[in-house]
C-alpha cells in the first residue's frame, strides 16, 4: 500500500525564513547570491556558514490518475481513493463469503453487498528547519552537513454514511441485542417444529393413505418432502448469519431492514409458513412460522466502521491505526555534502557578464522516521532509506543587479527492505494485516531542474524568483507471497508486491516567489562582525501528474 504523500524531498516552503551566519568575511570574489535557495558558490578556506532554514507546506489536493469522471492531471481530494459510493467485497475481500451467503438466502444472484459510503478527506501540514554548516577547505572545495528536524501533520476527517440511508447492511443486531437473539431463535424453533409436524403428518399418512386430509396431503407428498428439506435448509442459513441463542459466530452483517434483499428473505419465510399452513390444514389465519430474521435496523456509523476497521479481532482483518489526526515530530534524513568550484569570472572586473559554476554530491542517510504499514494516513519523516545525490549549479551575473542561478539534481535512491502492505487488486484501498510482508523496494530516481532570478533592489534588498521542474521515475517493488485460507479466513490468496508500483512516479511544475534582507558585508568592508541574512520565499505546485503528486501550497 503506498503511502498518502512521500515525505522526502520537502523542497518547496510555504514560508521559509534563513538566517546565514559567516565566522569569517567573504571576499567580494566569492560573494553569494543572496537567498535561501542554494548555488554555485564555494566558500574559501576557514570561512563557516550556518544556515537555518524554516518551511512549512500545506496539501489538500492532488494531480490525479485514471480516476472516473475526471481528466488525468485534473485535481481532486488528497484522499481521493478513500472516498467510494458502496465500500463492499471489492475494496475488502474479506466480505466476498458474506456477500455470497446473503445472495443464498435472498435468491438473488445479483446482489452486492455495501456497507456504505465512507467519506474521507486529509489536509497535511508539516514543518520543516534543516540546519545546514557548510566549511571551506579548500580554495575550491567545500563540504557541509544538513541536520533537518521535521514535523508533519495530516488532518483527516472520517463519516461513513452520512444521509443515514446508504448501504444495504449493517452490523448484526443479535450481536449485542438480546431482542434480535430471540427474534432468531423464535425463527428458528417455528421452522423446526413446522418441518417436524409436517414429517410426522407425512409418515402417518403413509401409514394411513385413506384417514382424514391424508389423501389430499399424499397427492402432494413430493411438495411436502422438498419444503421440509428447503425450510431446514434455510432455517440452518439464517441461524449462521442472523445468529440464535446457541450460534456462536453469526455474520457481523446483515441486511438492513426494508432493503431489498431483506425484503426478499422476509418474503421467502412467508412463502414457506404459507405452505405449511396448507400442507398441515390449518386455519387462515394460523402462522406455524410467524418470526422473522432480525434484519439490521440503522447504517454502519462512523463510530462502528471505525471499530471494525482498527480492532484486530474484526472479521474484516485489517487492523489499521484510527482514521485520526496524525502527527510526527523526528529528525529527518541527514545529508553529507560536497562541492567543488570548477569556474567562477564574477571577480573578473573587465566584463560585467559573470559565470560560477560547481559541480557536488550528497548522501543522505536514512536517519528519518520512516512510514508505518499500519497506519494509511501518517506522514514519515524520511523513506527509510539513503540516497545518493549529484548536483550541478550555475550562476550567471547578467547585469550588475540581476543574477540567476540554474541547478540540477540527479537523485539515486538506493534498494533496501521495507514492511509494506501489499494489495490483492487496485481496487483494494484497504489491505487486510496479512498482507504486511518484508518486500524488496527500490524507489524512483528523482530528477529536478530549477532557475532561481535574483534581482539586486538595493545593497541589502532583493527580490527572488523561483522555478522547478520535478520529475520522480516509478517504485520497483519485488516479493510474491501465498497466504493460506487459514490465516486469511476465506481462502487462499496470492499477493505479488509489484501491486505497490501503481503511481508512484510523478512529475510536478512549481513556482514561487519571495525577497531577502542581507547584512553579508564583513568588518573589512564597514559591515557587521556577524553577516547575516534573512529571507522568505512563497512557492506552490501549478502543475503535476502521476495520481499521487499532491499539490503544494
Amino acid at each position: 500500500m503506498r503511502s498518502l504523500v512521500s515525505a522526502r524531498r520537502t523542497l518547496l516552503f510555504h514560508a521559509s525564513a534563513v538566517v546565514a551566519l559567516a565566522w569569517l568575511p567573504l571576499s567580494a570574489g566569492a560573494q553569494r547570491p543572496p537567498g535561501p535557495l542554494d548555488d554555485a558558490t564555494v566558500l574559501r578556506p576557514g570561512v563557516i556558514r550556518l544556515d537555518a532554514i524554516l518551511g512549512s507546506w500545506t496539501a489538500d489536493q492532488r494531480y490525479g490518475l485514471n480516476t472516473p469522471g475526471r481528466r488525468n492531471g485534473s485535481l481532486e481530494p488528497l484522499a481521493a481513493d478513500y472516498s467510494v459510493e458502496d465500500l463492499g467485497a471489492v475494496q475488502l475481500p474479506a466480505l466476498a463469503a458474506a456477500e455470497q451467503r446473503i445472495r443464498a438466502l435472498a435468491s438473488q444472484p445479483a446482489f452486492v453487498l455495501s456497507l456504505g459510503k465512507p467519506i474521507v478527506t486529509s489536509v497535511v501540514n508539516a514543518v520543516t528547519m534543516p540546519i545546514a554548516l557548510d566549511i571551506g577547505i579548500a580554495p575550491r572545495l567545500m563540504i557541509g552537513v544538513v541536520v533537518p528536524y521535521v514535523k508533519t501533520r495530516n488532518a483527516i476527517g472520517f463519516d461513513f454514511n452520512p444521509m443515514g440511508t446508504e448501504g444495504n447492511v449493517g452490523l448484526n443486531p443479535s450481536l449485542v441485542a438480546g431482542a434480535a437473539r430471540a427474534t432468531n431463535t423464535a425463527f428458528r424453533d417455528q421452522v423446526t417444529s413446522a418441518a417436524a409436524s409436517l414429517r410426522a403428518r407425512l409418515d402417518f399418512c403413509s401409514a394411513n393413505p385413506g384417514s382424514g386430509s391424508c389423501p389430499a396431503l399424499e397427492s402432494n407428498r413430493a411438495a411436502a418432502e422438498a419444503l421440509i428439506v428447503e425450510s431446514r435448509g434455510f432455517r440452518d442459513q439464517i441461524e449462521s448469519v442472523y445468529g440464535s441463542d446457541t450460534a456462536t459466530s453469526p455474520a457481523p452483517f446483515v441486511p438492513r431492514a426494508v432493503s431489498p434483499a431483506q425484503t426478499a428473505i422476509e418474503a421467502r419465510a412467508t412463502a414457506m409458513n404459507n405452505l405449511y399452513r396448507s400442507l398441515l390444514g390449518l386455519a387462515p389465519d394460523a402462522n406455524p412460522i410467524a418470526a422473522r430474521p432480525f434484519g439490521a435496523q440503522t447504517p454502519l456509523t462512523a463510530a462502528q466502521a471505525q471499530a471494525q476497521f482498527t480492532d484486530p479481532d474484526s472479521p474484516l482483518g485489517l487492523g489499521l491505526d484510527a482514521f485520526r489526526l496524525v502527527e510526527r515530530s523526528h529528525i529527518g534524513d541527514i545529508e553529507a555534502t560536497v562541492k567543488f568550484l570548477v569556474l567562477d569570472t564574477f571577480g573578473d572586473s573587465a566584463t560585467r557578464f559573470g559565470v560560477r559554476t560547481a559541480v557536488g554530491a550528497a548522501y543522505r542517510f536514512a536517519t528519518g522516521q520512516e512510514d508505518d504499514p499500519d497506519d494509511i494516513f501518517d506522514i514519515a519523516t524520511g523513506d527509510g532509506q539513503s540516497d545518493i545525490e549529484l548536483r550541478t549549479a550555475v550562476d550567471l551575473q547578467i547585469a550588475r543587479r540581476l543574477t540567476t542561478s540554474l541547478r540540477a539534481r540527479y537523485t539515486i535512491q538506493l534498494a533496501d527492505e521495507v514492511v509494506a502492505r501489499i494489495p490483492g487488486s487496485t481496487t483494494d484501498i484497504f489491505p487486510p494485516a496479512f498482507s504486511a510482508q518484508l518486500v524488496e523496494r527500490d524507489l524512483g530516481d528523482i530528477v529536478e531542474i530549477d532557475a532561481v532570478p535574483r534581482y539586486s533592489v538595493s545593497r541589502h534588498f532583493s527580490l527572488i524568483a523561483h522555478y522547478l521542474f520535478r520529475r520522480k521515475s516509478e517504485d520497483r517493488f519485488r516479493g510474491t507471497f501465498t497466504i493460506p485460507g487459514a490465516v486469511t479466513g476465506f481462502g487462499e490468496v496470492a499477493l505479488d508486491a509489484t501491486t505497490l508500483q501503481r503511481e508512484t512516479a510523478a512529475t510536478e511544475h512549481r513556482i514561487g516567489a519571495g525577497f531577502t534582507f542581507s547584512m553579508s558585508q564583513g568588518r573589512g568592508q564597514g559591515g557587521l562582525r556577524w553577516p547575516f541574512e534573512i529571507s522568505y520565499l512563497h512557492g506552490q505546485t501549478i502543475r503535476g501528474s502521476g495520481g499521487n503528486q499532491p499539490k503544494w501550497t
